[in-house]
């Protein structure tokens, strides 16, 4: 259901799929994957379980920290607080 070389689906793509049956999918290291709906707790953080659908890593397992709906939400949750942290020093430099 992914049309290859289109670009990385995005998560309304994925809601898409889901609902037509498919599953999401997505590309780890350059491969086209598919997530398998596994999942796993590692560290307190939850493991997503892909199929790798093309390439030398054909129908391995791998996993993932990123949700088959979107980005991963701790690398966003770092993202806010270097901005956070960036802004405090901008206003420190101003006073």
């Amino acid at each position: 259901m992914f049309i290859h070389g289109v670009g990385r689906p995005s998560g309304l793509m994925n809601e898409v799929l889901r609902k037509l049956g498919g599953r999401p999918q997505g590309y780890f290291k350059g491969d086209l994957v598919e997530y398998t709906g596994k999942t796993m707790e590692h560290l307190g953080k939850t493991l997503y379980e892909q199929e790798v659908m093309e390439g030398p890593r054909k129908g391995e397992k791998v996993h993932t920290y990123r949700p088959p709906t979107g980005p991963d939400p701790f690398v966003e949750q770092q993202r806010r607080e270097r901005n956070e942290q960036q802004e405090q020093f901008r206003r420190l430099r101003e006073e």
